[in-house]
Parts: structure tokens; C-alpha cells; sequence
């Protein structure tokens, strides 16, 4: 069985994990967004949208890394 210090840290590891899956993730599609923006020389609305988006999602993964290691 799990003692209750095991499956905190359990806990902790798997947002840990998130948080860093999202970060990433949302970066690479930034980049990729940034990149194809940059070959048509040109930000859409559409594509500042998304942009405002992603950074979110991005804000996010980085509050659950910052959260979940202060929490270790």
C-alpha cells in the first residue's frame, strides 16, 4: 500500500509532469505559429487570438511546475 507521504508525492510528480507537457507543448506550437507568421510577414487576427491562447495555456504549465515544486 501507499502511505499518505507516497501519494502526495505522487501527486506532486504527476502535476509536475503536466505542467511541464503543457509548457512545452504550447511552446513548440508558438514557435510553429511564430515561424509560418514570419514566412507570410504577416499576424492575422486569427492567429494573435490563438497566440493569447496558447500563451494561457503556457502560464498555466508553468504555475503547476512553480506550484508543485514549492509544494516538494
Amino acid at each position: 500500500m501507499l502511505s499518505s507521504v507516497d501519494l502526495v508525492s505522487l501527486i506532486l510528480f504527476c502535476v509536475q509532469q503536466v505542467g511541464v507537457v503543457l509548457a512545452v507543448g504550447a511552446q513548440t506550437v508558438m514557435l510553429g505559429s511564430l515561424l509560418t507568421s514570419a514566412r507570410e510577414l504577416r499576424i492575422d487576427e486569427k492567429k494573435e487570438r490563438f497566440g493569447r491562447i496558447v500563451t494561457r495555456i503556457l502560464a498555466v504549465g508553468l504555475f503547476l511546475m512553480i506550484v508543485s515544486g514549492v509544494a516538494a
